[in-house]
């Protein structure tokens, strides 16, 4: 998959539909179900979770034309909340340049998705875990932050 005509822009509010068909299909089950790689169907946010996203937390969106590639969610404290990158684009960069444009302060990862556990990746960036697995109903959290921010 191509990358280099990727967009890097802050959701407004006309792109509402765009990230819900995006999110939906990745998140509830639809891409696992037509065996799409990279389709999981681990949770899923509601519509109004979303709404409230981009009315009060950040949005970032990585698009190519009129189509999301990916989307992140970082609330008003800092802490990137979600970071989904479609399937077929995995594994190229996309997430990290997300990584540096929000720049969190700190990240909250889900440790028990079925595409894996995430940490590493954030590892990778440079967080390191600072509070493990102890959040959550399930207590499936970790807090990760960059060694400077702890």
């Amino acid at each position: 998959m191509e990358t280099s005509n990727i967009v890097y822009r802050y959701a407004v509010q006309e792109d509402l539909s765009s990230i819900f068909k995006f999110v939906d299909y990745w998140l509830s089950g639809k891409a696992k179900d037509e065996g799409v790689k990279g389709g999981v169907s681990d949770h899923f946010v509601p519509r109004g979770q979303q709404i409230y996203y981009l009315k009060y937390y950040t949005v970032l969106l990585a698009m190519n034309d009129d189509e999301v590639l990916a989307w992140a969610v970082m609330t008003t404290q800092g802490t990137l909340i979600h970071l989904l990158v479609s399937g077929d684009y995995r594994g190229k960069g996309i997430g990290k340049i997300m990584l540096k444009i929000l720049n969190p302060k700190s990240v909250r990862s889900k440790t028990d998705q079925s595409s894996g556990n995430p940490n590493s990746f954030y590892e990778a960036q440079g967080f390191t875990v600072h509070e493990q697995s102890n959040i959550g109903r399930r207590k499936n959290i970790d807090i990760l932050k960059k060694p400077t921010q702890q």
